[in-house]
């Protein structure tokens, strides 16, 4: 019978258990109705499909990235009276104070939610990998990110005055990288482990006024791959979750105000249970796994082919 339930719960499932109960109360369709929200990292994926989950649920969303063309069709395709686009390039860390306040005029307000899910991946090994790689990605991935959150964090606190209640709710793009080591991605790892070290210190820090969800999904249909580090890899969207499931999930995850969410289908997100619990077992399976990994991509095969 525990096998059986097993088998059923690694072909279905695609979150972690608190997220997948979670999916019973479901999300109502104001659920963000006069909710102001700025996303960084906007342009395509998982960012894109994030856009238009806020604004179908009321949500008035300033996006950003560097791409504005691809800006302007998201915000057409989303909801163009709810949507402003307002370009930025995070690495350019002098002008997050100005692209705030750029952010705040046009939602007539701070925005109330901030959803930081810009960043690069990487596909190489880590003696392929120059060392200034590793600095370029934690850059972007990390730097410029924590960036923009102490300042917005900053303005939000100096504009409410409250101590008792929640004003607001940060929302981080990780990945299971972050949770697990990653071969052919060492810097991108670590790039999301820091981020996981850094947020939830902050979680702690601004409790009860400001949430900090930090949502880690697994491969999600997207454009990552195509401007990662490293050599070009194969990888089919067959194994890799619909984006716009994956924004569902982290859409109902800030609605309930949850911490932490994993979001992945299996192989994936069993590994990471597997590291979590049982360590020990964990990192033996990673040895043998870790090598099959760095083969694919030397083969230019599929980094995501479980068979």
């Amino acid at each position: 019978v525990i096998a059986i339930l097993f088998s059923i719960w690694f072909k279905i499932c695609d979150c972690d258990l608190g997220l997948a109960l979670l999916q019973l109360r479901g999300l109502p369709d104001d659920a963000f109705s006069g909710k102001r929200v700025w996303i960084i990292g906007a342009s395509s994926g998982i960012g894109a499909s994030l856009v238009c989950e806020y604004t179908e649920r009321g949500a008035s969303v300033v996006i950003s990235s560097r791409r504005v063309s691809l800006l302007q069709a998201v915000a057409e395709k989303c909801n163009a009276g709810k949507t402003f686009v307002l370009p930025l390039d995070v690495l350019d860390i002098n002008t997050h104070e100005n692209a705030l306040n750029a952010a705040t005029k046009a939602l007539s307000g701070i925005p109330e939610i901030l959803i930081l899910n810009s960043g690069r991946s990487q596909r190489q090994t880590i003696l392929d990998a120059p060392l200034e790689t590793s600095r370029e990605i934690l850059e972007l991935n990390f730097f410029a990110l924590i960036s923009i959150a102490r300042i917005w964090s900053k303005q939000l606190l100096s504009m409410t005055h409250g101590t008792t209640k929640q004003d607001g709710q940060l929302i981080i793009t990780s990945s299971l990288s972050g949770k697990i080591g990653t071969p052919a991605g060492s810097s991108y790892s670590a790039s999301k482990f820091a981020l996981h070290g850094f947020f939830d210190s902050f979680r702690m820090e601004m409790y009860p006024r400001i949430n900090v969800l930090i949502a880690c999904p697994g491969p999600v249909v997207s454009e990552i791959a195509k401007f990662a580090h490293g050599k070009a890899a194969t990888e089919f969207d067959s194994n890799k979750m619909p984006t716009k499931r994956c924004s569902y999930l982290m859409t109902l995850a800030s609605f309930y105000n949850y911490d932490e969410v994993w979001i992945s289908r299996n192989p994936e997100l069993f590994f990471t249970y597997l590291l979590q619990y049982v360590p020990r077992l964990g990192h033996a399976l990673g040895r043998r796994l870790g090598p099959k990994r760095v083969k694919a991509l030397q083969q230019g095969r599929d980094l995501f082919d479980s068979s």
